[in-house]
């Protein structure tokens, strides 16, 4: 307004005034009027600022993008604390790269001179039609960051990439209040689709697959997302090949043609037939040689037979005359032979390479082929996979591939941010489509919930009826003498009191598998990432006085650090007398990935089964850092007893080492350690063991330090001991995208004597809490004066938008470092600081680490130091394992895939090469049985800015397969001469198994014949087996399975009944 002649505002924000007072006999100035609206402007764009950002959406604004088009409905948009009304509008943009569609606001001043209305209209007064105040005219219309307009803002709404509307979250993001409750909804309930959200397959061809997502509603990682239309992914066919080589196939020409035959290979679809090796049969005229006994040479390699030899009638006799010589034939033997020079005829066969005369992915057709004999093909076939199709909370589409395998595909590991919506069966074929089956996790309504549970009310009425049904069937002893069901849901229809074996796996008798467990990569505990550097990725450099780390002088030691080699244990021990818990989880697909205790209940019965699972018992190695120089291990707790270490060794600098051995019968989970000095020093740790682990608990497993604690005096005096106090400062921060952090560069003002440590924590509604993600530690000699002073630790992921903050902790009373505030001068910059020095963040100060004060206009001197990896592949020697008749192996690895290019393969391998290619949680049944040692290795793939992590503690469950196992059923009543009759359905391949027996009264059992079977459908066939004329008061019946690690069997829906002949 500078050149508004005659307009006058002395409004300062800075100034502290919040309001105009009119005081009676004092003139009335222009000014104050001015300075009345600034003030009423800044409170409420302040309160506005606070809860939404330039650009939100208010009302309206749809945005419609069909193709190079877009259309833009009105509405209201939020800017500088006004509520704008913007019509409707019409755009032209780029279908490909990155368009920001928004408003530009220009502002204009308009006097009476533009605006002829602007004068006094009131008539009869002596002002009338006079000039009066101008006017501020805010004009505002859709256009393009790119557009240019004369003296107007722009403010962006819309996002376009590549054609595609990107969803933009309602505001506000950084609110604390909104921030809680996503950070609830995300714990409490994960990731979830609301409503709509579809996956179907819009086309896959051309060696692309387009797939599309409906419109409907998420909540992703705490946030809503709502999609108003179709979103549409398009990715290329990506499939990994495997190469087969000498497959073989018998000749045996079609009876159409009579010498050319179609051949199905064993694996499709194919990618490339590379060989197709033949046996052809030829006659050919040969030119004897100048002499007797001469070698001719035939025109072919690799002759195989020479079927006649003849001339003019007369046929010579091999052996005799002549003999197969390489590729020649030999008249050495000195009987009948054509005359030198002259030529006779070789019937001939031989191998050759031959091209298909024609091929599609199923196979091919050859042709003039020896009959009935072998066709041996090379050739590479697709591997199916299974894919993930996954959103994230800001509408980007991926598709994330799995791990391709001929048998065993699971779907990929998905980052914590996205939502899986889909899987996708790649089968690869070009006449097909992949299968697409909707996986996302969906809000049940609660009169969904309301009527499930009136059905299974229902189911219950039903099951009650069918159970006096077969009461009523089974007392009648003049049609049935008894009856037995096993659907093998568990353990408890057998015998409980009788030896046997077999194992019950997702409702089927398979054969049991023993395991052992083979340590990996067990001597660090340090999570492994790919290689990197360090950057600056979030700075506030700007300095105008400091603050003192310890500024309420807590004088007592920090708590001690602690390792623990190895810090987790993801293999436990089932109680219970069956081996179907661990043959269910080393042999159990994708379709059953998590593995912890079961339990099931029988209620015909009244009895409960359930496998309990505790702590493996086994040696761990301790590193305390933090005790007092020369001061002893005076007490060690394991889940609060005490236990006794072993080989424990004081060496110089706090620094005490030994082990201990993991008590055995402790429930599994995440277990407290303590280590207790006998001067007062503390530290713990947690030890972790379960058959699951989560991310989130591995992340804490090798970092999580508790500031505060309160250790106790074992009964029969509870007397506690008092808390220790650290006095820290503290930094809030929020990453605009998530970034693996290891380290922060912070400026010291003066320095003290004793080490400073610096951890990241998360926080509860702007405030640290005691979760430690990550810290560091450095001593006084390291700390300059004159130039930052960097701390590291191992990088860490910390998710975008999420508020975190770093601890700065010391037990010294003097270290300072360099801080910024609002108003004063920074006299290295030579700048007065008129804004906060750091908007997103506060500064924080504590006398105990737990109730915090906020220095609103104050922020850190820092540079927080992400990882930015320099290889995007690294391979990590896991060591080795050694397998002793080894069927089945199970690797149990802690994997983070921090995004949907990041990826970690275990590969086994032996001097031969690789043996398997291995996800973790991924079962693999080997075809033959592996001994002797063999490496493992982790493939770990990302990129610049993501790196998957693998934590310390990688075990491969090594499973032995038992090729012979028994089932026997609970006694079942029987009668005199009566008919027993055995029905189950068995999938028997190859050279496996299944047997049916009876028990006699003198407890020997009795072969039940087998009568026939009909297939019902997945490999799977009715058996039925009948004993006839069979006394006794009652009998039980055994299965005996047989088979070998490729051959195994399977049955289920086992029914005996008894009836009279």
């Amino acid at each position: 307004m500078a050149d508004l002649q005659g307009y006058y505002s002395r409004h300062d924000p800075n100034s502290g005034y919040i309001d105009v007072k009119f005081l009676a006999n004092k003139g009335l100035q222009s000014a104050e009027l001015n300075e009345m609206q600034a003030i009423a402007r800044d409170q409420a764009r302040g309160i506005g600022d606070a809860l939404i950002s330039d650009g939100d959406v208010i009302s309206g604004c749809e945005c419609l993008v069909s193709e190079s088009d877009v259309s833009l409905a009105g509405g209201k948009v939020y800017i500088q604390g006004h509520v704008y009304t913007v019509g409707s509008g019409e755009l032209q943009v780029a279908t490909t790269g990155t368009v920001r569609v928004g408003v530009w606001l220009t502002l204009t001043t308009v006097t009476h001179l533009e605006d002829p209305t602007l004068v006094d209209p009131a008539v009869g007064t002596r002002n009338y039609q006079e000039p009066g105040a101008a006017r501020l005219k805010a004009t505002i219309a859709w256009g393009l960051e790119t557009d240019i307009v004369e003296g107007g803002d722009f403010y962006p709404v819309h996002t376009i990439i590549d054609g595609v509307l990107l969803v933009k979250a309602p505001p506000p993001q950084l609110d604390s209040v909104n921030t809680a409750l996503a950070r609830y909804d995300r714990e409490a309930n994960g990731s979830y689709v609301v409503d709509g959200m579809r996956t179907t397959v819009v086309d896959a061809s051309g060696g692309k697959q387009i797939f599309s997502v409906s419109d409907g509603k998420a909540h992703i990682d705490g946030f809503e997302l709502e999609l108003p239309s179709a979103l549409r992914l398009l990715v290329d066919d990506n499939p990994a090949l495997a190469t087969i080589n000498s497959e073989p196939h018998r000749f045996s020409p079609d009876e159409e043609s009579g010498t050319s035959m179609t051949i199905s290979l064993n694996n499709t679809p194919v990618a490339q037939i590379k060989v197709i090796d033949i046996t052809r049969e030829e006659t050919v005229d040969i030119t004897h040689g100048g002499y007797s006994g001469a070698l001719d040479a035939l025109p072919n390699n690799a002759v195989l037979s020479l079927i006649e030899v003849s001339q003019s009638g007369t046929t010579f006799v091999e052996g005799t005359d002549y003999k197969l010589t390489g590729d020649q034939v030999d008249w050495s033997p000195g009987g009948s032979e054509p005359a030198p020079g002259s030529t006779y005829q070789v019937t001939y066969q031989f191998r050759v390479h031959v091209n298909a005369d024609s091929s599609d992915e199923s196979g091919f057709v050859v042709s003039d082929v020896v009959p009935d004999t072998l066709v041996m093909v090379d050739y590479d076939w697709k591997l199916p996979r299974v894919d993930a199709i996954t959103i994230d909370r800001e509408g980007n589409l991926k598709r994330i591939d799995g791990l391709s395998h001929a048998r065993a595909a699971v779907p990929p590991d998905v980052p914590v941010d996205q939502l899986t919506l889909a899987y996708v069966e790649q089968n690869w074929m070009v006449a097909g489509v992949p299968k697409v089956t909707d996986v996302g996790i969906r809000v049940v309504p609660m009169d969904d919930l309301q009527t499930m549970r009136d059905s299974i009310i229902d189911l219950y009425g039903l099951i009650a009826i069918e159970r006096l049904r077969n009461d009523a069937n089974a007392q009648e002893p003049a049609a049935k003498h008894g009856i037995f069901v096993d659907p093998f849901i568990d353990d408890d229809m057998r015998d409980q009191g009788l030896a046997q074996n077999a194992a019950i796996v997702g409702r089927e008798l398979v054969l049991p598998v023993g395991v052992s467990v083979a340590d990996a990569g067990m001597d660090t505990s340090i999570p492994w990432t790919l290689e990197f550097d360090r950057e600056p990725v979030l700075e506030q450099k700007s300095r105008t006085g400091s603050m003192k780390i310890n500024p309420y002088q807590a004088f007592e030691p920090l708590p001690a650090r602690v390792r623990l080699r190895p810090s987790v244990d993801r293999w436990s021990i089932s109680q219970t007398q069956w081996t179907s818990a661990a043959t269910r989880t080393i042999t159990s697909g994708w379709g059953t990935r998590w593995r912890t205790s079961s339990s099931t209940s029988v209620q015909s019965l009244g009895t409960t089964s359930r496998t309990i699972s505790t702590l493996r018992s086994r040696s761990v190695t301790f590193e305390v850092n933090g005790f007092g120089d020369g001061e002893l291990l005076d007490e060690l707790r394991f889940d609060g007893a005490v236990i006794t270490p072993d080989g424990v060794t004081v060496h110089d600098g706090g620094r005490v080492t030994g082990s201990f051995t993991v008590p055995s019968g402790l429930p599994t989970g995440s277990k407290q350690v303590e280590f207790i000095g006998a001067g007062g020093s503390y530290g713990e740790t947690t030890y972790t063991g379960s058959g699951t682990i989560s991310i989130q608990r591995l992340r804490r497993v090798t970092t999580v330090r508790r500031v505060g604690w309160t250790p106790w005096t074992p009964p029969p005096i509870p007397t506690p001991r008092r808390r220790v106090r650290v006095d820290p400062l503290a930094q809030t921060f929020t990453l605009n995208e998530g970034r693996h952090i290891a380290g922060v560069d912070l400026m010291f003002v003066v320095k003290g004597t004793t080490q400073v440590r610096v951890q990241i924590r998360e926080t509860n509604v702007g405030i640290p809490n005691q979760v430690v993600l990550a810290e560091g530690e450095i001593t006084a000699d390291v700390v300059s004066l004159t130039d930052p002073t960097r701390i590291e630790w191992e990088p860490v992921w910390l998710e975008q938008d999420r508020e975190y903050a770093f601890v700065v902790m010391s037990d010294d009373p003097i270290h300072e470092i360099a801080t910024a505030q609002l108003g004063k001068f920074d006299s290295s910059a030579q700048r007065w600081i008129t804004a906060q020095p750091y908007q997103v963040g506060v500064l924080l100060s504590s006398s105990n680490a737990s109730t915090w004060t906020a220095h609103q206009d104050q922020d850190l001197w820092f540079s927080l130091l992400g990882a930015k990896f320099s290889q995007a592949s690294r391979v990590i020697d896991l060591g080795s394992i050694t397998a002793s008749q080894t069927s089945d192996l199970l690797a149990l690895a802690g994997v983070e895939n921090t995004a949907p290019d990041t990826d970690i393969t275990l590969v086994l391998s032996d001097q031969s090469g690789e043996v398997a290619r291995i996800q973790g949680e991924q079962p693999i049944n080997f075809p033959t049985r592996l001994d002797g040692d063999y490496d493992l290795t982790a493939e770990l793939h990302g990129d610049d800015w993501h790196s998957p992590v693998l934590y310390p503690g990688v075990q491969t469950i090594l499973g032995d397969l038992d090729e012979t196992a028994t089932y026997i059923t609970r006694a079942i009543p029987a009668g005199t001469n009566v008919r027993v009759s055995v029905t189950y359905e068995a999938n028997t391949p190859g050279q496996s198994n299944v047997t049916v027996q009876c028990q006699q009264p003198d407890d020997s059992f009795l072969a039940v014949p087998f009568i026939g079977s009909t297939p019902v459908g997945d490999g799977f066939e009715e058996s039925r087996n009948v004993l006839e004329n069979f006394t006794g008061d009652t009998t039980r019946v055994r299965l005996t399975l047989s088979g070998n690690p490729v051959d195994r069997p399977r049955v289920r829906n086992l029914k005996v009944v008894i009836t009279d002949v």
